[in-house]
């Protein structure tokens, strides 16, 4: 869909997805991020809701969780 790697530290993580980073060269990628107050489907079929900043509920300490930080994880940044 046209996004860019918006953030490379090399040896350590590559971070993309924010809709500002279809133009590589915009000073304004890696700051869009969702509408606030909307809801989305996750992978365990639940339905969850941001908050007035956007932001989800923390996913750490679920019993579904495996956390791990192996070469290859897949992460998401979340400031909720």
């Amino acid at each position: 869909d046209g996004i860019h790697f918006h953030r490379v530290i090399p040896g350590f993580m590559n971070q993309f997805g924010c809709p500002n980073a279809k133009d590589p060269n915009s000073r304004r990628a890696g700051t869009g991020g969702p509408e606030p107050n909307g809801s989305f489907k996750g992978c365990d079929g639940n339905t969850y809701r941001r908050n007035a900043g956007g932001c989800i509920p923390d996913e750490i300490g679920k019993d579904h969780q495996r956390i791990t930080n192996a070469p290859g994880t897949l992460s998401m940044a979340n400031t909720g």
